[in-house]
Protein backbone atom coordinates (compact mmCIF):
# COMPACT_ATOMS: atom_id res chain seq x y z
CA UNK A 1 0.00 0.00 0.00
CA UNK A 2 1.81 3.14 -0.62
CA UNK A 3 1.74 6.45 1.64
CA UNK A 4 -0.22 9.22 -0.02
CA UNK A 5 0.16 12.36 1.90
CA UNK A 6 -3.19 13.74 2.22
CA UNK A 7 -2.57 16.69 4.92
CA UNK A 8 -2.69 19.44 2.31
CA UNK A 9 -5.56 17.96 0.61
CA UNK A 10 -7.25 17.89 4.03
CA UNK A 11 -6.28 21.54 5.36
CA UNK A 12 -7.89 23.03 2.13
CA UNK A 13 -5.06 24.11 0.59
CA UNK A 14 -4.71 24.34 -3.13
CA UNK A 15 -2.36 22.44 -4.89
CA UNK A 16 -2.60 24.20 -8.19
CA UNK A 17 -0.16 27.27 -8.55
CA UNK A 18 -2.47 30.59 -8.58
CA UNK A 19 -2.50 32.67 -12.03
CA UNK A 20 -4.60 35.77 -11.99
CA UNK A 21 -7.50 36.14 -13.59
CA UNK A 22 -7.43 36.58 -17.21
CA UNK A 23 -8.09 40.09 -18.20
CA UNK A 24 -11.04 41.36 -20.02
CA UNK A 25 -9.46 43.19 -23.41
CA UNK A 26 -11.32 46.54 -23.88
CA UNK A 27 -12.02 48.60 -26.61
CA UNK A 28 -9.57 51.48 -25.78
CA UNK A 29 -6.53 48.58 -24.66
CA UNK A 30 -6.84 47.31 -27.90
CA UNK A 31 -7.21 50.23 -29.86
CA UNK A 32 -3.63 51.93 -27.88
CA UNK A 33 -1.76 48.55 -28.56
CA UNK A 34 -2.72 48.82 -32.49
CA UNK A 35 -1.45 52.48 -32.58
CA UNK A 36 1.47 51.71 -30.50
CA UNK A 37 1.76 48.97 -33.04
CA UNK A 38 1.43 51.17 -36.07
CA UNK A 39 3.85 53.63 -34.55
CA UNK A 40 6.43 51.29 -34.07
CA UNK A 41 5.85 49.96 -37.83
CA UNK A 42 7.08 53.07 -39.26
CA UNK A 43 10.73 52.18 -37.65
CA UNK A 44 11.26 48.69 -39.13
CA UNK A 45 13.56 48.61 -42.09
CA UNK A 46 13.28 45.38 -42.82
CA UNK A 47 10.80 44.32 -45.09
CA UNK A 48 10.34 40.80 -43.77
CA UNK A 49 9.88 41.98 -39.85
CA UNK A 50 7.40 45.00 -41.76
CA UNK A 51 5.33 42.00 -42.87
CA UNK A 52 5.31 39.99 -40.06
CA UNK A 53 3.97 43.00 -37.83
CA UNK A 54 1.97 44.56 -40.22
CA UNK A 55 -0.42 41.03 -40.39
CA UNK A 56 -0.11 41.38 -36.40
CA UNK A 57 -1.93 45.34 -36.69
CA UNK A 58 -4.14 43.25 -39.39
CA UNK A 59 -5.12 40.34 -36.91
CA UNK A 60 -5.72 43.10 -33.71
CA UNK A 61 -7.45 45.60 -36.44
CA UNK A 62 -10.07 42.41 -37.48
CA UNK A 63 -10.89 41.81 -33.65
CA UNK A 64 -11.45 45.26 -32.85
CA UNK A 65 -13.67 45.38 -35.91
CA UNK A 66 -15.41 42.29 -35.43
CA UNK A 67 -15.83 42.30 -31.49
CA UNK A 68 -17.10 46.19 -31.40
CA UNK A 69 -18.33 47.50 -34.25
CA UNK A 70 -19.97 44.39 -36.41
CA UNK A 71 -21.96 43.60 -32.94
CA UNK A 72 -23.10 47.19 -32.24
CA UNK A 73 -23.93 47.50 -35.63
CA UNK A 74 -26.02 44.59 -36.05
CA UNK A 75 -27.81 45.89 -33.02
CA UNK A 76 -28.55 48.75 -34.28
CA UNK A 77 -29.71 47.94 -37.60
CA UNK A 78 -32.70 46.10 -35.72
CA UNK A 79 -33.91 49.23 -34.97
CA UNK A 80 -35.96 51.21 -37.28
CA UNK A 81 -34.35 54.72 -36.17
CA UNK A 82 -31.25 53.57 -36.26
CA UNK A 83 -31.57 51.25 -39.64
CA UNK A 84 -30.28 53.74 -42.18
CA UNK A 85 -27.39 55.07 -40.07
CA UNK A 86 -26.40 51.71 -39.33
CA UNK A 87 -26.51 50.31 -43.05
CA UNK A 88 -24.43 52.96 -43.44
CA UNK A 89 -21.85 52.46 -41.28
CA UNK A 90 -21.85 48.68 -41.91
CA UNK A 91 -20.91 49.57 -45.47
CA UNK A 92 -17.99 51.73 -44.56
CA UNK A 93 -17.02 49.03 -42.53
CA UNK A 94 -17.22 46.69 -45.32
CA UNK A 95 -14.90 48.72 -47.75
CA UNK A 96 -12.10 49.04 -44.69
CA UNK A 97 -12.48 45.16 -44.62
CA UNK A 98 -12.35 44.69 -48.17
CA UNK A 99 -9.09 47.43 -47.78
CA UNK A 100 -7.13 45.05 -45.40
CA UNK A 101 -8.05 41.52 -46.85
CA UNK A 102 -9.88 40.47 -44.17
Amino acid sequence: MSNINLSDIASGRDLNPKTPPMQQETFIDLYNEIIAKLDTLSTITDESSFLIELNKIRKKTKRLISKYFDLSLSKLSNIDEYQSTANHHKDKLSLIKKTFDF
